[in-house]
């Protein structure tokens, strides 16, 4: 099964476009413009994996990885950090994030993170329902 992902972004352009790049990469984009809603979105759709783009959501960042990771602990989070928010990329990777890729993106990089942190949410998900 290909992954399904939810991407939370705050840019419109950015999340239209990265999610059309990763759909020519055969994963599912569910889009979410800003932190609200995330919840609702994970509650509704089967979703393993949140993208988020900390760059842009920044501290709402740090607060929706706590709520995720509270609510849906097997949920596996990917950040899209920018390498200048030192702080912000160490406090939010002390959350338990799977992976944190760096601004500039490598797509291939991002596809490949996605694809390991849907083997493992498959598997944590498969072991969770024995």
């Amino acid at each position: 099964m290909n992954p399904k992902i939810l991407f939370v972004d705050t840019d419109r352009s950015f999340l239209a476009h990265l999610s059309s790049r990763l759909r020519q990469h055969d994963i599912h984009v569910v889009e979410q413009l800003g932190v609200n809603g995330v919840k609702e979105q994970l509650q509704t759709h089967p979703i393993g994996i949140v993208l988020i783009d900390m760059e842009r959501i920044k501290g709402e960042g740090i607060m929706l990885i706590k709520s995720i990771k509270t609510s849906f602990p097997r949920t596996e989070i990917i950040l899209l950090t920018n390498p200048e928010q030192i702080s912000l990329s160490i406090e939010a990777m002390k959350l338990g994030p799977f992976e944190e890729i760096y601004l500039p993106l490598d797509i291939r990089a991002l596809v490949k993170t996605i694809r390991k942190a849907h083997k493992r949410w498959e598997d944590t998900s498969r072991h969770a329902d024995i």
